[in-house]
């Protein structure tokens, strides 16, 4: 008798469907239908998708940027070198700035790493806003880069601007410091 039940139990799940249906807005209905009662229930999510801090009270946004650390030519060196670089779960937009401090490069990346550096390899190209989707893992409503790819920011109070020689990396757009470029050149016997 009691596998008899079992069958009958079983049989409901079986024979009679589960309704499933998703909406554009994220909110999603089930209903069971069983011979006795027709259950019903909505969930909503208010989850949005992640968006881009434009600017903080020292840093501007520059865009999404490339990380070069698959270059041969550069030795894999990293878009933002030279300079310090945290990573974390506690990490946000906010965080990441705060860290870089004065430095003139800020970028953000995998959603939870961050770096700061006073050059920006002239390898590292701004790329569409798409390819740095990744939300902070501290804060999901705030974009934190991408996979190789960098959500960067400039520090407002740098002189030399986003184009040009400001964000060549140093010596030839290998990453390179300024100290490294005066060493090598007085190692070459170029500088005396």
């Amino acid at each position: 008798m009691a596998f008899l039940t079992f069958l009958i139990c079983l049989s409901q799940f079986l024979i009679f469907p589960v309704f499933v249906s998703a909406q554009a807005s994220q909110a999603s209905t089930t209903s069971v239908t069983s011979p006795s009662a027709v259950v019903s229930a909505t969930a909503s999510s208010t989850s949005a998708a992640p968006t881009v801090v434009p600017s903080t009270a020292l840093y501007t946004y520059m865009g999404c940027y490339n990380e070069t650390t698959g270059y041969d030519q550069v030795g894999n060196v990293r878009a933002l070198n030279d300079g310090n670089k945290t990573a974390n779960d506690g990490m946000t937009v906010s965080y990441c700035l705060t860290f870089c401090g004065s430095s003139q490069y800020a970028g953000l990346e995998y959603g939870r790493e961050c770096y700061c550096s006073p050059y920006l390899n002239s390898f590292s190209k701004k790329l569409p806003d798409a390819n740095c989707t990744k939300p902070c893992a501290n804060d999901p409503t705030q974009i934190c880069g991408g996979d190789l790819t960098l959500t960067l920011y400039i520090h407002k109070n740098n002189t030399g601007g986003a184009g040009g020689r400001a964000g060549s990396g140093g010596l030839g757009g290998y990453g390179l410091g300024m100290g490294m470029a005066i060493g090598l050149g007085v190692a070459m016997g170029v500088i005396v």
